[in-house]
């Protein structure tokens, strides 16, 4: 569903009031042209303009910037690494604290 999945993440993220998402209906924002500058076939919220608005302007986002320490070469995977790290970011919204979505994350790794 396009949410972040670290239990707590999306506590502080402010409701959605009714005036708020009528501010979204006059908004032109052509998917087929975000398929396309994504070049992805299909979108997330494929066919609902203003949920993929608001998922891109209004809702925290998880980005992956990498992942080491696997052989990522062609063939087969047979030996599982004893270490691998990846780096990422979550883009905030207003009413999170940095602080607190930090320690949200690493409990969460941590689990």
């Amino acid at each position: 569903n396009g949410n972040i999945l670290i239990p707590g993440v999306l506590d502080s993220v402010k409701k959605l009031t009714p005036e708020e998402e009528k501010l979204y209906e006059g908004i032109d924002f052509p998917l087929d042209g975000q398929r396309q500058a994504s070049g992805c076939d299909k979108l997330m919220h494929n066919d609902d303009q203003k949920k993929a608005l608001m998922h891109i302007w209004r809702y925290p986002a998880l980005s992956i910037h990498g992942i080491e320490g696997c052989h990522s070469g062609p063939g087969a995977k047979t030996v599982i690494p004893a270490k691998v790290t990846g780096k990422f970011s979550i883009r905030l919204v207003p009413d999170q604290d940095p602080r607190e979505i930090e320690r949200l994350v690493e409990q969460h790794c941590e689990a």
